[in-house]
This record gives C-alpha cells, structure tokens and sequence, in this order.
C-alpha cells in the first residue's frame, strides 16, 4: 500500500499534462493519431526545518521507490474548525476530483494526519467508508486541509538546497498513476466541434501570425523565388488561460482531456468586429449584410468560413453559405439566425485550429489561481 506523503508544499505549483499525437503533415493538411492517454504530474517544493528534513528524508529512504498517496492540492478545502475522530462525513468542495472508491487526505500538520477512505461523494460532501479515527482541530490560522489523495511516484527523488542554517528546501516532480481521461467539455459545439467562448481578456500583449510554407529559391545572384511546399496558409497563436476556482480549473481539464494534446481540433473566434454590419437582421432573415474585408472580386473567398456572431444576449455559430456584391456591401448568406440582430451584433470568423504542443503546464500561484498558456495552430480538419 502506498505510504502517505505529508508535508506541505509552497503555494506555488506546477502541473503538467502531456500526451503523445503522431501529426503526418501533408502539402493539403495533417493527419492525426493520439497514441496514448495524458499523464500528469505535480512539481512541488517544500521548506522545512532541520527536523521536517530528517523526517522526510528518512521517509523517502524507507520507500524511494514505491508509491505514494500524495494530497493533489490544488484541490483542497481548508476546515477551520474540529474534525472529530468519528465522522464519517466532510463537507468539502466535490467540484474537485473525488472519487467513489478512492482516497482523501486530511491534514493538520505534516505529523497529524489521516488518510481517509471514500465510499460516496455526494453534493458538497464526500462519505467515508470508515471514521476519520483522529479528532484534528483547525483555526483560522492553521486550518485542517482536506484534498484528494492520487497515488504517485517520484522518478527522480527529491533535490536538496539550503540556504541558511536550519531550514532546507526539498524539491520533487511527483508522477501521478491514477489519472483518468477526463474527455469532455461545456463549451457550445459547431459542426460537431467545441467552440471556444471564454472572455477574450488581454492581460499581456497578444502573440500571433499568419503564414504559409515555402521554401526560398536564390542561386545567390538573380531573384529569390518563393515555391509553395504546402498548399494551406496557417494563423497561429497564443491562448492565455486563467482559472480561479475549482470548478473553473476541473472545466478546463476536461476540455484539454478532450482535445488530447494536439490532437483534438476546436473552433477559436477572432473575438474581434472583423465583420460590421451595415443593417440589422430579422430572425428569419438568412442574408447579413456587412462592410466589406476582401475585395469585390475576392467575395466568393467568403464562402465557407465560419463565423461567431453575438448579438448580447447570446452567441450564434454559422456558415457562410454564399456570398456576393450588393451596392457597395457584401452579402453572405446563412442559416436563419433564429433571434433578431442589431446593427452592432459582434461578428468575428472563427478558425478550425488544434493546440500545438502535446505538453502543456499549468501554473498553480498563490491562493492557487491556475494559469496555462498554449500555442494554437489553423488546421483544415
């Protein structure tokens, strides 16, 4: 059975997720295979005193290969009142991942603990299968924290610095073995697609480009010629997440479970008025009628991209089916958006993309907000 590990960590915390996708680039697009399911990690430090050092170390010792039942504490819930050494049941946040079957943690100190079997989870309450077995008493200050037990191991042991007489920092990569594809998402689908509809929120500038590959033809004294090697231009980017809750931080694990790294593919709105409308729309109407972006010889360039309109109350994804010159606007035709629209309805085009790295890091920080960037690229399918 796996031993406890106990010891608190610094506030900072790095998750990792990884997965593995063989992507078979073609001149017209790619081809994609998910070769396994994700693995996650959790890179923890810990200061200690001279005391907490020994312990640990002498606890890595006894077991520096085996497993370890390890608090996921981006997950936890502080208690600052009394468990009692007969309950049975503990009101915690279930948004976090309690498992039926499985374990939690509760901790006091890294020497008053339990480790705690769960039978149910409830709404708000987990049910254990047997008491806590020891009364651990929490305050305001030191509260009793309760989170879910993962079993994990650690690859590499534990890294030592200590940079003042009594007090050490203890530094370790934990593998989780109990992770499960969490596959699924809450975002509104388009063509069988999730549609990412977070708030665009700029919190530092916002990288991107747009480009297509080429090779450079140059002998070196005549003209450099450019010669296609793919016949798709690409749009990349970068998304900037962040998550302030649990609830918030198990929706966004679900979605980058359901994308699988570079694998799965998403819509991703511009977030911008890249279309003006030019008149409002009735509900029935299957014609908007907008400012132009491409020129009147180009209109039919229109056709088949996709767009993400909202109109305040809501967001709406469509087609373009169409699309022609009509006076000085264009038209484009699309299913009937069902509502009516303003005049001032934000229309953005929305791009098939995928994530571009197979692993990503999610930055726990203080009062554990969770922040995780990822590079996006255009796919065709």
């Amino acid at each position: 059975m796996p031993e406890v590990w106990p010891f608190f960590p610094s506030t900072d915390i790095k998750e990792t997720l990884a997965w593995l996708t063989d992507v078979r680039i073609t001149p017209q697009g790619e081809m994609r295979d998910s070769l396994r399911d994700g693995r996650q990690k959790l890179a923890l430090s810990f200061s200690v005193d001279d005391q907490q050092r020994a312990r640990a170390l002498e606890l890595l010792r006894s077991n520096i290969l085996g497993d370890w039942y390890l608090p996921f504490w981006p997950d936890r819930t502080l208690i600052a009142g009394e468990l009692a050494a007969t309950d049975t049941s503990i009101a915690v946040n279930t948004d976090a991942d309690y498992r039926a079957g499985g374990y939690a943690l509760a901790l006091l100190d890294d020497e008053s603990f339990a480790l705690l079997q769960v039978d149910t989870v409830g709404s708000g309450v987990i049910n254990l299968a047997a008491p806590v077995g020891v009364t651990l008493t929490g305050s305001a200050v030191q509260p009793v924290v309760v989170a879910p037990a993962r079993v994990a191991y650690l690859p590499a042991g534990l890294k030592e610095s200590r940079a003042f007489r009594g007090y050490s920092t203890l530094t370790g990569e934990f593998a989780l073995r109990d992770q499960i594809d969490l596959g699924g998402h809450s975002y509104p689908s388009h063509d069988s697609l999730p549609v990412l509809t977070d708030p665009v929120v700029v919190t530092q500038p916002v990288s991107g480009g747009m480009s297509q590959g080429v090779q450079l033809v140059d002998n070196g004294f005549g003209p450099v010629v450019m010669e296609s090697v793919r016949d798709v231009v690409e749009e990349k980017s970068m998304l900037y997440f962040v998550d302030n809750t649990i609830a918030d931080r198990w929706e966004r694990r679900k979605w980058l479970h359901h994308l699988r790294g570079r694998d799965g593919a998403f819509w991703m709105p511009s977030g911008a008025r890249d279309l003006v409308l030019a008149a409002a729309v009735a509900d029935t109407d299957t014609e908007l009628l907008v400012d132009p972006i491409v020129d009147d010889a180009n209109v039919a360039d229109l056709v088949g991209r996709h767009l993400q309109i909202d109109y305040g109350a809501g967001l709406l994804h469509r087609e373009v089916t169409a699309a022609a010159v009509s006076g000085f606007n264009h038209s484009l035709t699309i299913a009937a958006p069902g509502v009516a629209l303003g005049a001032d309805a934000v229309v953005s085009l929305m791009v098939k993309s995928r994530l571009d790295a197979d692993q990503l890091t999610v930055n726990h920080e203080a009062g554990f907000i969770s922040r995780v960037s990822a590079p996006v690229v255009e796919v065709v399918a």
